[in-house]
């Protein structure tokens, strides 16, 4: 039997600095399963594995954003 593949999303905004989440997947499911499965897990119903599976967190791109990276330094700014 042929398998079947989905894309899936879901979301959740949460309270506070934790900002909002994304999660999209690439599902393979059960040749005998009808339907949609209900969230991204491997224990649902109707989904044989996960293909790949992408998390997308906006809080921690701003923060990282305003951070410089690590093991680099300020420079001071030198006028003439």
């Amino acid at each position: 039997m042929n398998s079947r593949y989905i894309v899936m999303e879901a979301g959740a905004k949460r309270v506070g600095k934790f900002g909002n989440y994304i999660r999209v997947a690439v599902v393979e499911l059960d040749p005998s399963f009808e339907g949609r499965p209900t969230m991204i897990s491997e224990h649902a119903k109707g989904v044989k594995r996960i293909v790949r599976l992408w998390i997308s967190n906006t809080s921690a791109r701003r923060t990282a954003a305003r951070r410089p990276a690590r093991g680099a330094r300020q420079r001071s700014c030198v006028r003439d």
